[in-house]
């Protein structure tokens, strides 16, 4: 017997936003510069609200379905300080900014009472920024670039049916967004 459950989720959500950064740089610093270590430092802060909807069938204690959300965000992370020693007064900065994402998922679980356990997973996509500044020795390296990017989300959690059609849920999404890479043509001896 399958039943048909339209479920509103009515909780927090705790969710993991990746976004990877990489940066290539040019073989300049590598001509100019001895990697010698380097140190900086990173801050992160944001926030994430949105809304969610989905339709899951019952079939005894099983239930699985397919679930959408979007969720706008105020994710953002920053690091800067230098990356090479020995050159003197050398200054990198990279940002990271999630405007918004959403996923499309499925999801399967069990029931014990009014306790549902589930997994989830599925396709995600949202709006990065990315932003890096490196300098050192007369040579410097600019890149930005922004776009919605594509990529994968799962997750757990623990819901509870407070009544028909309403619930309180407890969950976690890893979310990734995939790969961005920045890079410039600078050569040894040009500077912008």
């Amino acid at each position: 017997m399958h039943r048909f459950r339209f479920a509103t989720v009515a909780a927090g959500l705790l969710v993991a936003v990746v976004g990877t950064l990489s940066l290539s740089v040019s073989a300049a610093y590598a001509q100019v510069c001895i990697d010698g270590g380097g140190s900086n430092s990173a801050t992160g802060s944001g926030w994430v609200a949105g809304a969610q909807a989905g339709y899951n069938w019952q079939q005894g204690s099983w239930v699985y379905g397919l679930e959408t959300d979007l969720s706008g965000t105020g994710l953002k992370s920053s690091m800067s300080g230098g990356l090479v020693n020995p050159c003197p007064n050398d200054v990198a900065n990279t940002s990271a900014k999630i405007d918004w994402y959403g996923t499309v998922r499925g999801r399967a679980g069990w029931t014990a009472g009014n306790v549902l356990f589930y997994g989830t997973g599925g396709f995600a996509y949202g709006k990065v920024d990315l932003s890096s500044s490196f300098s050192t020795a007369g040579l410097s390296l600019n890149s930005d670039t922004s776009s919605v990017r594509a990529g994968w989300v799962a997750g757990a959690g623990i819901e509870y049916l407070l009544q028909p059609n309403l619930t309180l849920n407890l969950g976690y999404q890893y979310v990734d967004l995939g790969t961005a890479s920045l890079a410039n043509p600078t050569t040894a001896g040009s500077s912008s």
